[in-house]
């Protein structure tokens, strides 16, 4: 049986050192054709920038949604328990409870008012109004602009 596994093994690692010895494919004149004939206009870059800063205010409202909606059920618990939390009663059982509940949240709704503040709409204004003078745009956006904010919205 040793026989048999040292065998496989021995099989295995032949066939990976034959696989890394392949000839990466040539590309074809057609695909560097395709590549040079997408230009893009400054439309395009300002549809880009658009749905980016959309994208990333969705992001935000989605973290600070979900903390929101923690927060509020641990308040039904304490509703449904006719307002006991813990060790208290009435309207400190509610104080303690948000307190506790905004505690637990915040890794969600401090990043998510984070993101929401840098791509805010009024930001993303003043970002396209100098792209428009300037034809250029900040390192920090830059990066984050990925090709799959140029493509075309598919229409379902």
């Amino acid at each position: 049986m040793k026989i048999f596994y040292l065998l496989t093994l021995l099989l295995l690692l032949l066939v990976q050192s034959a696989s890394g010895q392949v000839a990466a494919p040539v590309s074809s004149t057609t695909d560097t054709s395709l590549v040079a004939a997408k230009r893009l206009t400054a439309a395009d870059t300002i549809r880009a920038i658009h749905r980016l800063f959309k994208q990333r205010r969705t992001v935000g409202s989605v973290l600070v949604v979900s903390a929101g909606t923690l927060v509020a059920i641990g308040l039904s618990d304490v509703v449904e328990s006719g307002g006991n939390a813990a060790f208290f009663t009435g309207a400190s059982a509610y104080a303690f409870v948000t307190v506790l509940a905004a505690i637990y949240t915040a890794p969600l709704y401090i990043p998510g008012l984070i993101i929401r503040g840098q791509y805010s709409k009024k930001k993303e204004a003043v970002l396209i109004a100098d792209y428009n003078l300037k034809r250029t745009i900040p390192n920090k956006y830059l990066r984050k602009l990925k090709p799959h904010f140029f493509e075309k919205p598919s229409v379902k």
